[in-house]
This record gives structure tokens, C-alpha cells and sequence, in this order.
């Protein structure tokens, strides 16, 4: 530090003395304080001051007024005595004649004397600075809630001993406000290991070139400000390492010095005791070789009768750190345990991300009032010829109003630490430091033991406020009083999924620099947004139609209140506001007062033929795909338009979709947003189609097209030209012309908001009709196709069954052709690399044919995902079957991470909307595949059932069923074939699926038949054929009777076979979790009764300690170690009902109403609880 600062630092210390006293003095005035009574004993003070000489006047004065006076002279004198002396001590530190610090030049030493509690002071003093924590935890697992309360203040988080291996996912060891963390497991064993957590607002990169694979370290290369690069490493040294190992270490620590970063930190437990001689000649090597300090002098680790320094910190630049020291410790390691290290640095850290936000409180909003308010207003005092000033005056007056009837304000969202965390635990954790001083400056064993004490408290609440926190959370999926949004949102609390929100830095893709600025981070992102939608159309003329233009025009419509007023209706207040910042909230609540003006002014709207300019605005949100969160290319937009935007976009939908379908115009082939139409259709037909060619002994010839940024890119003119030939004219074709241009969007992240940027073409995605004028613009792809074609939205394939191979190749080839003569027409762009051509076959050797597009290949492969299913070469399913049951089972394992956190109608809603829909997607049609591969998707339906219901292993698989009642993946997949058939019978289902429905056996019979209103069954060659969905459904559906067949509607014939369904009652859901899941393995036979596991042969006994065979009945009417709670247990149910039986306690009485069982089982449940036979 140079003279100056010292100077500098000085100064402010008189200055703080100064102003001290000034603050005295003028609380002395204030309140005529003076210490009287110790004046009074000054001698002669009665006769000093007596009297007091003015210009004018001569007063005598009080004593009170003197002892004033002389606490003034006096507080005068010491300030004046203060001034002088740090004045005096900065000259004769510039003189440089007196060091500084005189004494042992040390860190350590100097360090050593900041208490525990100063440090942690200091680190809330200096938020900008780099710290770290290191900590040998021996298990981590377990203890992550404690680390999460007792570390948020700390940048790096580093554990030695986490004892983990491959069966912990990350995703269990998620602390918030870091990032995911980096983590190196011992090889082969399931102790050792570390861990690096990293704050969000810190940029680093895991330094894998510096970690030899055997060893236990990891390495990080920090990225600070000011450019600043800091290497920093953890390492696990077992206390039972060979000198190879401690040589790994060298080798580890020479590779980070030969980086070139200068400054370099490195922590760790490294066990390197004094008592081991060869031990510590080695670190001073290292000290010596490296030019390593080592700052830690006091002991991290005790045992019953020694201490040790065995948790290490080493620095290349030791001037860098403000302090270090050891903390207490406050895991529970029993008789010996270490004490954690930690270090505050000069290195200065981003700050973290702080925004304000907006927020409203709809549900205490004054709607009557609103209504009132909107009611009352004259509406054409607002209105303007002009359409942008029109729609500010609309929106200005619907926000002004509502935000003096819906309370509002503005917060400021701030790094958030976990949601359980409260003023207790942390008054707790203060009491436990003061107690750590106090043991540690006594050294007693009382002082100890109370510490200890107070430690085994804190973590004791730490936990109990954690499930206090997830019991509140589970108590709310319980009621499912939320809407769905809020619902699933409790549950991704639960399943604790990685943060991918860019807290931390993206890559700029122009020149690779890292960047941290949330504003930056929110243009680049916005830029390479903005690039998906540029076309290469310079000099480009307006090509010509290939087909004739229709002679019915829609040129303009008249927009009705009650049009309005039924969509506004409709809305869902679970969707967030656009940029205008008007919620569904408000639009639902006040329909009836808002129709009409939003009516008035889509019609002005439309007969000007201006979109005004701030509905062709979006806030676009950057949302993670898969990858790296730091490339910016691993991103997907999805943009937020306003929700009065989208009612006028509704309205202009449904009168252009009618002109369509009433004209034809849009090609049967197309699926994709359509209404009555889905994926599940189109891949029932074309999987029809190959199966019937595949049992006549052919061949399919499939191509599957790839489309670049197919709604991004697509070219206004083009599509304005298409319109006009649709028959979509006059104004209401300037009105979309005017739709599509000028739109611009912006990207929005937490604490920032990109600058706008234009959409050159393209779509306006999150539209109503962005999907429809995207069919519009792709329908005439299909004209002049020889072979099949088949559309959802840009989804594109071409097939052709084989018959002579070298015509039906090059009719295909030709087609393919087409294709690419259309795309350059139309400016799409077309990957042929990422287009892909599938032969399906039976034969172990097909033909093969290499298909090309714009004189690129087109890959050849033996199975592709289309629509979300996996179609094999050989048209069966395993591949898909495979992909399918492993996504299942890692959902499976989410949920069984919340078994005991989660009630058991919670687990049930998790299982049927989260992972059965996953194994039931298209189950149409692949129903025809294998028993064994059945047997693996019931299995999964399996372990679902015992998790929700809390069964074990040991529950027979008749037992669960009867306990969970869920119908069994066969039979729904049978019910859901007859449905898609009763709709194609019915003409609920495209023509091309219709088309597919067999006559009836009497309309080609010349006599009567029993089973003339029978539909004719397919014949078939291959048992693939024959399973399949027509053949199949055909026999199923002649099985049912006649009245279920003739079911006037879909929900009709869908009762009829739900006829048979059985519901869990009600109160089996009754009670805590564990009380619950132990009543239900009482039920089903699988609890911890020695009788039930003898039945396994888990045990060698069935005999309960009292010597009889401990039974269920035994447990709650016979054992005598529970007479004392069973007394009452028979009193409340014999005063419910008579039937006091093992069958009323397990099942519940089918005579009694649910809340009389609810009695029942609540009671049965306290007696489990007070028995403690299973706790």
C-alpha cells in the first residue's frame, strides 16, 4: 500500500472522530444533557464562568449552562487531540523512516487474528470482491440443504469427500443462485471425489486439460472483470495416496503454472499432516518450485486427542487476498471433523443480475369498479383517423383504469436463495458462531458440548424447514385449486430442474468473445434472431402461377361486438401479457364493456388497411433447446404478441379459413393445423399404406425433406401473390400486406430488454394466422407430384411403392426435382443433407437407389423420426419402442425422486399427464408390435402405480391393481383404435382416413347374413399386416354391440366404453404421505410385516416379538404391545359403524359415505403413527 493511501485512510479515520463529535455536541444542545454532577467536583469550577461578558448586556448564567461549557471546551480539546495525532502519524509514515507494519511480514499470521465473524462481516462489506469456501463435507448428498443455508454469501463453493458416483444425478445437487456444478467422482468407488459450485453472474470454463484422469481435481479458468483471468483448482488428496499420486499433484499444478495466468488459487483437503515429514518437505517444494504461498496456519481438522492443518490454500499471488481463515464447523462429522477454509479476494466479480418488474394482484382487483369505469367512459372521444395514435389512446385507456382498480407496483427481483430459508434458520446459524468463538476462546468441554448442541439445532431446522416448505407446496397439488400453469409450476420446484436462464454468459458468435451484460447478451441474441428471417431477393421478379387464379374473392368482412365479445370470452388468464402489458385479466373480466370499442376499432382497422404499428411488435424469449446454454445457436425464440392483437388476428382467421374450405383450395394432403386433423393421422394412413405394400411383397420408397427456418423465411411477396390467386383481394389483402411488414421484435431477459429489430421476412410467429398464410404459401407444392405427398406444415415427404424399380426410382428422383425447382422459385430453403431416404422392405437385401436435390445426396437410412415416431426399414418398432420406454423411465425417476415428498394424488396426475401421454403417443399404430416390448411399457405403468401408491416390490401385481385402478395400456390402446375408427365411420376424421373404413358384409351378400351389418375384415398375408391398426380395429369393432357402434356422438360411444372403469375411492387418499403409503402396503400385503416378508422370503420367521405370527390382523386386534393405543382405535370406529373388521380398516365400509371413511382411515393411520412399528 503506498504512502498515499495510507494518508488517505487516516484522514478518514479523524475525519469519522470529527464528525462523531460534532454529532455529540449537537445532541448536547439538543437536549441540555451535561455531565453535571462530575463537573461539580472539579475544584474551583463553581467560580469559572460565573459570569460571561457580551458587548451589550451582562448575564449570569446557570450551572447548568456551565457544565455545558465545559463539556464543550472539553469535546473541543479531544477532537482537536485526535486531528493532530493522525495527522502527526500520516507525515511520519510519508517520511518513510517506519514500516508500515513492523513485526513478521505474514498473511497467514495476519489473518489468523480475523475472527470468523469479522470475515463474514467483511464479505457483506465488499460484494464485489471474489471469495470461496472449501470444505472436506464426507457425503454431500444428504447435506446440500445445510450448504445452501449456511454458503449463499460465498462466489466458489468447493467440497472434498462427496462420495458420489454414477447412479447421483447433478440435477439432485442443484444449490440456487449457482450454476450447474462441476463435479469429478472417484473411479470405481463411492468414496473421495469433488465438487465446484460457481456463482450465475461468474463466466469460467472447466480447464479438463489440466486434470490428469486419475486424479481427484478439478480446474476452472475464472473470467473477471477487466479482463482478469484467475485458474482455479480443488484437489482430494486420500490420506492413504502413494507418492505417484502426490506426483500427479505436481504434474497438475506444473500444467496450470505453464498456462501463463498469473494468478492462481488453489484449495483442497490434501492430508498432508506435519507429523508426516516426506509430506511437508513435498509442499515446501511445491511453495519453492511454484512460488505458492501457503496462507492457512491454523488446524482444519481434529480428532479425539490431535489437530492438523490438512485443508490447504496456495496462491501465486498472495498480495490478491484481502483474508482467509477457517470457519466452524458446522456439518455434523461426529468425533472428528473438519472445519471449513475460505478466502476473500481483490479480484473484482460481475454483479448479479438485479431488474425491476411490473406485477400485478388480479385477484384483489375492484372489477365491478372497472366495469363501471369502462362502462361510463365515451369511447369515440378516444378515436383518431389516425391508426397508431387510435390504438395508443385504446391501450393507454385500459391501463390507466386498471391500474387504479387493480393494485400494482413495481418490484425489484433479486438473486433468490432458497424459497425455505428464513430469519429463524439464519438467527440460528449466528447463535452457532457465537457459540463456536466462545468454545473455541474457552476451550472447556462444556463450551464445546454446547456448541455442539446449538450445531445439531441449526441443522435440525435447516431440515425441518425444508419440508416444511415442500409439505406446504404439496398440500397445494393436493387441492388443485391452481390453474394448470401454476400448477405445473409448483411441480418444477419439486423436480429441481437445472437453471438454463443465461444468469451467468453467452458467446458471441461474431467474434467468439465472452459476454456477460445483460443488455448485450439480449442484442446478440436478438441479432441472430433477426438473421433466421433474411432471404436473398435482390433483383428478384414476381414469378408466374402455375394454376389459375379462383374467381370467388374475399375482399372485406364486417366485424360484429358479439364476434369480439365471444373471443374475448374464450381467453385463458393463464398467458402472460405481450408488449403492451394488457393481461387477459383485464380483457375477460371487462368483455362485455370492451367489445364494442375493440369492435369499432377492428373495423377502422380494417378499412384503413393499417395494422397499427404497435401490434406488429413482439417481447421474444430465448428458450434453451438442448446443448450448451452458452451458444447462441442452441436457442429458440418464442414470441409474446398482444392479446388484442390476437382476437383481431382470430376474427380475420376464421373468415380467410372459411373461404378456403368453402372454395377447396387448401390441398387434402396437408395435415398441419388443421382442424379434425393431426400427426397421429397422417401417420396412421402412410404407416397403413407401407404395411399392405410390405404383405403384398414390395418395396416403399420414402424421402423425408428438411426445411431450413421453413416459417422464418418466407417471402411476403410470394405469399401475396397466392393470396391474390386464392382469392383473397381488395382490402383485405392490403391489410395483411400491411400485416406482415414492418413488424419488428425485441428479446427479453431477466434485467434487460434488447433494441428493436426489423423482420425482413417470414411468418409473425405466435400468431393465429402465421400457421394458416404459412399452409397458404406451401399448398401448391404438391401440383404435378406423380408419387405420394404428404404435408404437416413444413413437414414434407414423398413415397412410391415399388413395382418396377428403375421407373418407380426415377419417378421419385423426378418428383424430388420438382421439389427443388419449387423452392427456388419460392426462395425456401430445402437441406438436402439433412433430408433423409428410407426403403422399406422385408427383404434382407432391398434395392437401393441414391436420391439426390440440388446435386447434393440425399443420406440413405434404415430408420427416421417422422412426427415423432421412429419408422423402421422393416416397419416394426423397436427403435421406437427402445427411445420411448428409456425417456419414460427417466421421467419415472423424477417421479420416484418426489415419492415422499409428494401426496399420492399428486404422484397419480404427475404419471398420467407427464408420462403416460409419452408412452401412449400414435399408440394406434404400433400396437402391433411384440408382447416383450408390451411387457416393457407395462412395466412402466407398474413402478408408477407403487410409487403413487406407496406399494413396495413385494405387492403382487393383481394387488396393485386392485389398489390403483388404473386400466391397463392394452385395453386403453384397444379403446383409443375404436375411437380414431368410430370417427372415421362417422366422418369426424379426414377424407383420407375415411377412405380406409371397409363396406359392411350385407352390402355385397346376395342372402341375408347373421353378421350382415359386420364391416368386412382385410385380408392379410403377415402377422405385421394382420396386428396392424385397419385389420385389427376391424375385428375389434364387430366385437361390440350394436348399440355402442350406433353411439349418436363421440362422447356418447366414449361413456359406453368407459362403462366398466372402476375410481380409487376417495379417501385413500387420505393423511400424511408416510402414514398413507404405510396403511397402503398394509392393504396390498407389502409392508415391513414380518408375515409379509416371510411370504417373499425376505426373512426366515412370520413371528412377531411376542411369539405369535405377526399377520395384519394380529398387528391392529391381537398383539398386546399395542393394547394401549387400540382401545381407542375400536372406540371411534364402533361408534361409526359395527362392522369393526380388518376389512373396514384396510378397504374402508362400502355402506358408509366417504366422509365417514375418511373417519376411519384417519384413525387407522394415528394408530400406525403411535404404534412406531414401522417408523
Amino acid at each position: 500500500m503506498d504512502t498515499y493511501s495510507i494518508l488517505s485512510r487516516y484522514t478518514s479515520v479523524g475525519l469519522f472522530f470529527a464528525s462523531l463529535n460534532v454529532l455529540v455536541l449537537m445532541s448536547i444542545h439538543t437536549n441540555e444533557i451535561a455531565l453535571e454532577s462530575s463537573l461539580r467536583n472539579i475544584k474551583g469550577q463553581s467560580q469559572l464562568c460565573r459570569c460571561i461578558r457580551w458587548p451589550y448586556t451582562r448575564a449570569i448564567v446557570g450551572k447548568r449552562y456551565v457544565s455545558n461549557s465545559l463539556f464543550v471546551i472539553r469535546s473541543i480539546f479531544v477532537l482537536i487531540t485526535v486531528v493532530l495525532f493522525t495527522w502527526i502519524y500520516a507525515i511520519m509514515l510519508l517520511s518513510g523512516d517506519i514500516e508500515l507494519n513492523p513485526g513478521p511480514v505474514s498473511i497467514s499470521s495476519l489473518d489468523s487474528n480475523i475472527t470468523e465473524y469479522n470475515s463474514l462481516n467483511c464479505l457483506l462489506a465488499m460484494p464485489n470482491n471474489l471469495s470461496f469456501l472449501q470444505y472436506n463435507v464426507q457425503s454431500i448428498r444428504n447435506k446440500i440443504e445445510i450448504l445452501t443455508a449456511e454458503l449463499s454469501n460465498f462466489d466458489i463453493l468447493s467440497f472434498s469427500e462427496t462420495w458420489l458416483n454414477n447412479s447421483i444425478e447433478t440435477d439432485e445437487l442443484l444449490i440456487p443462485s449457482y450454476q450447474c456444478p462441476e463435479r469429478k467422482d472417484r473411479i470405481h468407488d463411492s468414496h473421495g471425489g469433488v465438487m465446484l459450485y460457481v456463482k450465475d453472474c461468474i463466466h469460467y470454463k472447466r480447464r479438463v486439460d489440466l486434470e490428469p484422469i486419475t486424479l481427484e481435481c478439478i480446474w476452472i479458468e475464472l473470467h473477471l472483470l477487466s479482463m482478469k483471468r484467475v485458474l482455479f483448482g480443488i484437489f482430494y488428496r486420500p490420506p492413504n495416496a502413494d507418492a505417484s499420486y502426490t506426483n500427479l499433484i505436481d504434474d497438475s499444478i506444473g500444467l496450470a503454472i505453464e498456462t501463463g495466468i498469473s494468478d492462481i488459487i488453489i484449495t483442497g483437503d490434501f492430508n498432508m499432516n506435519n507429523s508426516q515429514p516426506i509430506l511437508v518437505r513435498k509442499l515446501d517444494s511445491w511453495c519453492l518450485e511454484y512460488n505458492l504461498v501457503q496462507v492457512i496456519n491454523e488446524p482444519t481438522h481434529f480428532t479425539e486427542r490431535s489437530s492438523s492443518i490438512l485443508d490447504l490454500l496456495l496462491l501465486t499471488n498472495p498480495n490478491s487476498l484481502v483474508l482467509s481463515g477457517v470457519g466452524d464447523p458446522f456439518l455434523d462429522q461426529q468425533q472428528r471433523y473438519h472445519c471449513p477454509i475460505y478466502g476473500l479476494f481483490k479480484y473484482k466479480k460481475p454483479n448479479a443480475n438485479v431488474y425491476e418488474r411490473h406485477i400485478w394482484s388480479y385477484e384483489d382487483g375492484n372489477y365491478d369498479l372497472l366495469r363501471e369505469t369502462f362502462s361510463s367512459l365515451n369511447w369515440n372521444t378516444i378515436s383518431s383517423l389516425d391508426t397508431d395514435t387510435y390504438c395508443t389512446n385504446i391501450t393507454d385507456t385500459i391501463i390507466r383504469n386498471a391500474k387504479l382498480c387493480i393494485p400494482n407496483r413495481v418490484i425489484k427481483i433479486k438473486p433468490r436463495n432458497a424459497p425455505w430459508l428464513n430469519t429463524h434458520i439464519r438467527r440460528m446459524i449466528r447463535k452457532r458462531k457465537r457459540a463456536y468463538r466462545i468454545a473455541k476462546t474457552k476451550k472447556s468441554d462444556y463450551h464445546w458440548s454446547k456448541f455442539r448442541t446449538i450445531r445439531n439445532q441449526t441443522i435440525s431446522f435447516i431440515r425441518q424447514a425444508k419440508n416444511q416448505y415442500y409439505d406446504s407446496l404439496s398440500d397445494k397439488l393436493k387441492e388443485n385449486n391452481d390453474t394448470p400453469k401454476n400448477w405445473w409450476k409448483i411441480l418444477k420446484s419439486f423436480i429441481n430442474k437445472p437453471n438454463n436462464n443465461m444468469n451467468s454468459h453467452i458467446i458471441n458468435p461474431l467474434d467468439n468473445s465472452t459476454v456477460t451484460d445483460c443488455f448485450e447478451k439480449a442484442n446478440i441474441l436478438n441479432t441472430f434472431f433477426q438473421s433466421q428471417s433474411i432471404i436473398n431477393i435482390d433483383n428478384v421478379g414476381t414469378p408466374e402461377l402455375t394454376y389459375a387464379p379462383i374467381t370467388n374473392s374475399l375482399e372485406t368482412f364486417i366485424i360484429s361486438p358479439s364476434d369480439v365479445h365471444d373471443i374475448l370470452k374464450s381467453l385463458s388468464v393463464d398467458k402472460a401479457s405481450g408488449p403492451d402489458g394488457i393481461s387477459n385479466h383485464i380483457l375477460k373480466e371487462c368483455r362485455a364493456e370492451l367489445s364494442t370499442p375493440l369492435c369499432d376499432f377492428f373495423n377502422f382497422s380494417l378499412n384503413k388497411c393499417i395494422m397499427p404499428s404497435c401490434w406488429k411488435e413482439a417481447n421474444v424469449t430465448a428458450v434453451l433447446k438442448k446443448g450448451d446454454p452458452k451458444e447462441v445457436s442452441n436457442y429458440r425464440p418464442i414470441s409474446l404478441l398482444n392479446t388484442m392483437e390476437k382476437v383481431f388476428e382470430k376474427i380475420i382467421f376464421k373468415h380467410v379459413y372459411n373461404h378456403l374450405v368453402s372454395n377447396k383450395i387448401l390441398t387434402p394432403f396437408q395435415s398441419g393445423f388443421l382442424p379434425g386433423d393431426s400427426t397421429t393421422n397422417q401417420l396412421t394412413y402412410i404407416y397403413d399404406t407401407f404395411c399392405k405394400a410390405l404383405d403384398n411383397g414390395l418395396e416403399v420408397k420414402a424421402v423425408f425433406f428438411d426445411i431450413s427456418k421453413a416459417f422464418d423465411k418466407v417471402w411476403h411477396q410470394g405469399l401475396l401473390l397466392k393470396l391474390h390467386a386464392y382469392g383473397i383481394r381488395g382490402k383485405l389483402l392490403s391489410w395483411i400486406q400491411n400485416y406482415l411488414n414492418g413488424r419488428r421484435q425485441r428479446v427479453v431477459i431477466p434485467g434487460a430488454v434488447s433494441n428493436w429489430a426489423l423482420l425482413e421476412a417470414g411468418v409473425p410467429q405466435g400468431s393465429i394466422l402465421g400457421p394458416l398464410l404459412f399452409l397458404i404459401f406451401i399448398n401448391d407444392i404438391v401440383n404435378d407430384i406423380q408419387s405420394s405427398i404428404r404435408l404437416f406444415a413444413d413437414d414434407t415427404s414423398l413415397y412410391i411403392i415399388i413395382d418396377e424399380p428403375n421407373h418407380s426410382n426415377a419417378i421419385l428422383q423426378n418428383d424430388i426435382n420438382k421439389i427443388s425447382n419449387w423452392a427456388l422459385k419460392w426462395h425456401v430453403l430445402f437441406n438436402p443433407s439433412k433430408s433423409e431416404s428410407l426403403t422399406f422392405s422385408r427383404k434382407q437385401q432391398p434395392n437401393q437407389y441414391n436420391f439426390t436435390m440440388l446435386a447434393t445426396q440425399i443420406p440413405g437410412v434404415s430408420s427416421h423420426k417422422h412426427l415423432g415416431v421412429f419408422l423402421s426399414k422393416d416397419c416394426k418398432w423397436h427403435i421406437h419402442l427402445k427411445y420411448i420406454t428409456d425417456k419414460a423411465w427417466g421421467r419415472i425417476n423424477i417421479m420416484r425422486k418426489l415419492k415422499f415428498k409428494l401426496d399420492r394424488k399428486s404422484l397419480e396426475i404427475i404419471y398420467t399427464s407427464f408420462i403416460r401421454p409419452l408412452i401412449e403417443y400414435s399408440d394406434v399404430i404400433w400396437d402391433n408390435c411384440t408382447q416383450e416390448e408390451k411387457y416393457e411399457l407395462d412395466k412402466i405403468q407398474n413402478e408408477a402405480a407403487r410409487i403413487a401408491c406407496g406399494a413396495t416390490k413385494l405387492v403382487s401385481l393383481n394387488d396393485l391393481q386392485h389398489e390403483i385402478n388404473w386400466e391397463p395400456l392394452q385395453d386403453r390402446r384397444d379403446k383409443h383404435k375404436l375411437i380414431l375408427f368410430y370417427k372415421m365411420q362417422n366422418s369426424l376424421s379426414p377424407q383420407y382416413l375415411s377412405d380406409l373404413v371397409p363396406q359392411q358384409v350385407g352390402s355385397i351378400a346376395r342372402y341375408n347374413l347373421r353378421n350382415a351389418n359386420d364391416l368386412r375384415t382385410t385380408e392379410c398375408r403377415s402377422t405385421l399386416y394382420y396386428n396392424s391398426f385397419v385389420p385389427a380395429v376391424i375385428r375389434k369393432w364387430n366385437t361390440l354391440p350394436d348399440e355402442v357402434k350406433n353411439s349418436e356422438s363421440l362422447n356418447i360411444f366414449k361413456s359406453k366404453l368407459n362403462r366398466t372403469l372402476v375410481k380409487t375411492p376417495a379417501y385413500y387418499y387420505v393423511g400424511k404421505r408416510y402414514l398413507q403409503l404405510t396403511h397402503t402396503r398394509l392393504r396390498t400385503k407389502s409392508s415391513a410385516l414380518n408375515d409379509h416378508l416371510f411370504a417373499k422370503n425376505i426373512i426366515s420367521s412370520p413371528l412377531c416379538s411376542c411369539g405369535a405370527i405377526e399377520t395384519t390382523n394380529h398387528f391392529f386386534f391381537l398383539c398386546p404391545k399395542y393394547n394401549h393405543i387400540r382401545t381407542e382405535l375400536i372406540n371411534i370406529i364402533t361408534g361409526i359403524t359395527s362392522d369393526v373388521e380388518l376389512d373396514t380398516l384396510l378397504f374402508g365400509c362400502s355402506h358408509l359415505d366417504e366422509k365417514e371413511n375418511s373417519k376411519i382411515f384417519k384413525c387407522v393411520q394415528q394408530y400406525i403413527k403411535e404404534s412406531r412399528r414401522f417408523s
